[in-house]
């Protein structure tokens, strides 16, 4: 009887540490980052000549997203007219390759997060370090409506929570999100809704 209740015991914690291995995330936590560089001019994430229509995601169509994601909420959707190679908009280092989303972590702390790639177009793996206008992977299905050819983009940086609101409370860390700066042929500016931009080289 002793033998099989070892026996049992061993094969339960085989499980348990087999499953352990199975939940294991494929990234990188993002550093904390109390100063992120807000006059950076970023580069638009597709294709320098390629043009896209800039949706605002709001925080209503995110809801989607743990309450850790919605502070100063602010993502964009770029529809596209065909598929379209994605870019990275500066250069970092890949936290995250995992269908549907890339994220990558730039020097200054900020994190760029992609998402909605076409299934098997990720090009790009944990580690690696890209740069500025580099393939990342292909547009894809929006996460948010039935459009195609699309890719959403969020930039933030991860602090310490000092918020006060309820829903928050038991969050270590929040996300902030940016409006960042990006050149187009609209000049250097933060993005609007419903306007089309084309991607220029910004280095």
């Amino acid at each position: 009887m002793k033998r099989l209740f070892s026996i049992l015991i061993v094969a339960l914690f085989g499980l348990f540490s087999a499953h352990a291995q199975v939940v294991q995330p494929n990234y990188i936590e993002a550093e904390l980052s109390d100063t992120p560089d807000t006059d950076y001019i970023y580069q638009l994430p597709y294709s320098v000549g390629t043009k896209a229509t800039a949706v605002s995601i709001s925080a209503i169509e995110a809801k989607h997203l743990p309450p850790d994601n919605l502070v100063d909420f602010r993502a964009f959707e770029f529809h596209f007219k065909k598929p379209t190679d994605v870019c990275a908009v500066r250069s970092g280092k890949v936290l995250l390759a995992e269908m549907p989303k890339v994220r990558i972590q730039h020097a200054d702390g900020t994190v760029a997060e992609y998402a909605a790639f076409a299934e098997g177009s990720i090009c790009v793996e944990v580690g690696d370090e890209v740069t500025t206008g580099q393939k990342i992977g292909t547009s894809g299905k929006s996460l948010f409506s039935e459009a195609e050819n699309v890719i959403t983009f969020e930039l933030y940086h991860r602090k310490s929570n000092t918020s006060q609101a309820p829903r928050l409370r038991g969050y270590a860390v929040l996300n902030h999100y940016l409006d960042p700066l990006f050149r187009s042929q609209r000049g250097v500016k933060p993005l609007q809704d419903m306007k089309r931009y084309k991607a220029k080289r910004v280095n």
